[in-house]
């Protein structure tokens, strides 16, 4: 296993070099360095890796540093073509092999930069197409005014790819689908290249060409998925008439096909469409487009399961987006999505995982008990803080790193009629991952909420019952002095606090949930914030809703509120996944026992302590008066 820091050749560097970063251009003279591999013939990569590392020396059974010239030129040569190959990555093709959890990692391209002489003097010498094309490939990648090299990599490839297509080449695995999948990956970076270096050259031309032929030759093997490859490759590049290649595709179509996916001759019918919409045949397009929305009732009506019934309609409704005479038809599998929707609640079930709330009811519970009730509804309001947002995506980055692959499917929300009101895409790799981090932030702020709710939250606001009574005047006289609310509004908030510390919550969500948003936009306004829109076609002016606020506004109520507290009031009220719980509760979505949730009690209790928060400072001044009072009173 190597080490993470790139290897270069900088004589000021005082890193260690990496071991197949120690070959030097005098180490390639009077040296066969393709000795290892001749006579090989393969297309596979990672052959001529096992090749060049059987000539290396080991010991106890394990890779020794190479003592001698050919040892050092063997050893990057291992590396070089043991790099992972993924073409259909343009901006970044190759990567290391092998990833471990405490940053080592096998070679990476970086690593070559300084040694870069060295990979070019091989990859103009090589006899061996496959090395050639790896070796000019990189050079390429890696510095771009080396034109002369990325046009060695791409005749390269056309080499390889035409030997496979003779039969002068090894595959491991060699039948008709094997060999024009690898064709496809060496064409498809060729292109790539030849494209950057300048559509007028030659060699883009030859790619055009033999793109033309592979994809003739995938519609002749009537495979549908190579079809599919070549076809995308032949339109982007414009190799062939739109129309033949539609007229190509609907032939694959058309021939028997066991084992096929619905969605991958969805695929196939929508590019179709989209190769008859560039030769102007709207007629066909439409037609194509209907096809495609078919299979995916078919599929419908083919699953046992009504979850993935219901996914395959929905997919099929939207291919019917926007055609014409096709409105009826989508009506029709709109009412039968709604029937098959309503079935969902008999495939699901429920699992749960318990949590001793028992440490967080007695933090409650003490927190509070023996209190005045001043200093009990100050205590209250301040039983926690909203979560830090860096935290959060702290945790949620850690928590998809231990399970990379789950992150890389979507996930499909669902309301408790089977209707899907959300969808979180798949994330990729890396940076590439925002969706799935999005959704584990949604995650642990739900689970939170969950614990502190029923926890600290409800043990507390029971304690307070018990021993203390609350009223409407009690409520009026703390909001009275704080600047979250507003003049006219003091005896609705105090009616909404009251219904919640009694328990009421059907009350209390129903009434806090709306003062929110007005809340918020007399805050900004106290801060000398515009919150209103003007409209020039009306000359007309309205007040910002919620979701506009964090939409147009975030930057303004993030200095007003902290990050933290948008944050939680956003996770909460407004976005998916998520409650949603000032869209759910405007349009009368929640049921009865929404309000009576961990969500709705967090929400209550979030306004309350928005509300207790500026007067603060008053109590604690209070409190410190108190006590000077009563020293002196005392002996």
């Amino acid at each position: 296993m190597t080490n993470r820091s790139e290897g270069t050749n900088d004589a000021n560097d005082s890193r260690p070099q990496l071991p197949y970063l120690l070959a030097t251009s005098d180490d390639l003279r009077d040296l066969d360095f393709e000795a290892p591999i001749t006579g090989v013939k393969t297309v596979e990569c990672h052959v001529l890796s096992a090749k060049f590392k059987g000539r290396l020396p080991t010991e106890d059974g394990k890779l020794a540093p190479p003592a001698d010239s050919a040892g050092r030129v063997f050893a990057m040569l291992a590396s070089i073509t043991g790099l992972h190959f993924k073409p259909e990555e343009k901006n970044e093709p190759f990567g290391p092999m092998l990833i471990l959890a405490n940053g080592d990692r096998s070679a990476a391209p970086s690593d070559f930069r300084g040694v870069l002489d060295v990979v070019a003097e091989m990859a103009k010498r090589a006899e061996s197409p496959m090395l050639k094309a790896r070796l000019a490939d990189l050079c390429w990648l890696l510095d771009r005014s080396r034109a002369n090299l990325g046009v060695l990599a791409v005749r390269a490839y056309l080499d390889i790819v035409n030997s496979m297509m003779s039969d002068q080449s090894e595959l491991e695995f060699r039948d008709n689908f094997d060999t024009l999948y690898h064709a496809y990956r060496y064409i498809l970076r060729a292109c790539d290249i030849a494209w950057a270096l300048g559509k007028d050259k030659k060699e883009f031309k030859d790619c055009v060409e033999l793109v033309k032929i592979l994809r003739k030759k995938a519609v002749c093997a009537r495979d549908q998925a190579l079809t599919d490859w070549f076809s995308q490759m032949d339109l982007r590049l414009a190799a062939s008439a739109p129309a033949e290649i539609a007229s190509d595709i609907e032939r694959v179509l058309a021939a028997p096909n066991h084992g096929v996916v619905a969605d991958k001759v969805s695929d196939l019918w929508s590019l179709a469409a989209e190769a008859y919409h560039k030769a102007e045949k709207d007629t066909e397009r439409d037609r194509c487009r209907a096809e495609a929305a078919e299979v995916w009732v078919q599929q419908a009506e083919r699953s046992p399961h009504p979850l993935s019934a219901a996914h395959a309609m929905s997919n099929a409704i939207a291919k019917l987006s926007g055609l014409r005479d096709k409105k009826d038809r989508r009506n029709e599998l709109r009412h039968r999505l709604v029937e098959i929707q309503s079935r969902i609640p008999e495939e699901l079930s429920t699992f749960s995982q318990s949590v001793n709330l028992e440490e967080f009811i007695k933090y409650g519970e003490q927190a509070v008990s023996g209190r005045s009730w001043l200093e009990s509804l100050f205590i209250f309001a301040g039983l926690c803080q909203s979560p830090d947002p860096e935290e959060l995506r702290r945790q949620a980055v850690e928590a998809v790193s231990r399970a990379p692959l789950a992150s890389r499917f979507s996930s499909v929300h669902m309301d408790r009629e089977g209707k899907t009101v959300h969808q979180t895409r798949g994330g990729g790799f890396g940076e590439a991952n925002e969706p799935a981090i999005q959704r584990q932030v949604a995650d642990i702020i739900g689970i939170r909420r969950g614990i502190v709710a029923n926890g600290a939250i409800e043990a507390a606001r029971q304690t307070i019952m018990a021993e203390h009574f609350l009223s409407d005047d009690t409520f009026i006289l703390l909001l009275r002095y704080s600047p979250f609310v507003p003049e006219n509004l003091i005896a609705t908030f105090s009616r909404g606090f009251l219904r919640f510390f009694q328990g009421d919550f059907i009350s209390a969500i129903y009434i806090l949930t709306p003062l929110l948003e007005n809340s918020l936009r007399h805050i900004l306004k106290l801060h000398g914030y515009d919150v209103s829109t003007f409209d020039d076609a009306t000359q007309t002016q309205q007040d910002r809703t919620l979701s506009s606020l964090f939409s147009q506004m975030r930057a303004e109520l993030d200095a007003v509120f902290t990050t933290a507290i948008t944050t939680d009031i956003e996770y909460l009220f407004l976005t998916r996944p998520g409650p949603a719980l000032r869209h759910e509760l405007a349009h009368g979505l929640i049921s009865d026992g929404t309000a009576y949730g961990a969500d709705a009690i967090y929400g209550c209790w979030l306004i309350f302590s928005l509300c207790m928060i500026p007067l603060y400072q008053c109590f604690e001044s209070t409190q410190s008066e108190s006590a000077c009072k009563a020293t002196e009173k005392s002996p």
